[in-house]
């Protein structure tokens, strides 16, 4: 059963909640009931606005997320595993240095597939254009930056008609 707050993550805990005879039953996951247990917490004692922040603050404050998944820094600690992409992106400065001492680098450098070698390679010179056009237009060197826009404007054209070669080929 899915979490019924979050809708992302397994439920772990159920909560029942009996007010006026009124019974209410909620299946949280782990860090959705941990987020609710500490606003609990935080309104019984007064504490909602602690330092100037609001309950909702102070939990995003302590427990960053992750966008995609909803995945805590805490839990790929502990569990040693991302729940997706997005969790390199979200928690890089973290994870860089333990991703280069098990993999001897930050960035993967594996094979490409035959079949899509031309277009990565292609895609990475196009960005690496793009770079060199971001420089020269930061140097003020307008007229590189147009050479280079040139150059990308005319890879990129290749790029769509190299995939829609492709799919031709594939239908």
């Amino acid at each position: 059963m899915k979490c019924e707050l979050c809708g992302k993550r397994e439920a772990t805990s159920v909560f029942t909640q009996t007010v006026n005879g009124s019974s209410k039953t909620v299946h949280l996951c782990s860090q959705c009931a941990q987020e609710q247990m500490m606003n609990s917490w935080l309104s019984d004692f007064g504490l909602g606005s602690f330092m100037g922040l609001s309950q909702g603050a102070y939990l995003s404050h302590t427990a960053k997320t992750c966008p995609g998944c909803g995945t805590t820094l805490e839990e790929i600690q502990r569990t040693g595993l991302v729940g997706c992409a997005k969790c390199y992106e979200t928690f890089a400065p973290q994870l860089s240095g333990t991703i280069e001492r098990i993999h001897g680098a930050s960035a993967h450098v594996g094979k490409i597939p035959a079949t899509s070698r031309s277009a990565v390679q292609l895609e990475g010179r196009i960005s690496e254009l793009k770079t060199r056009m971001a420089k020269a237009v930061a140097d003020q060197n307008f007229e590189q930056a147009a050479a280079l826009r040139d150059q990308i404007r005319d890879l990129e054209q290749q790029n769509q008609q190299d995939q829609q070669n492709g799919k031709e080929k594939a239908e």
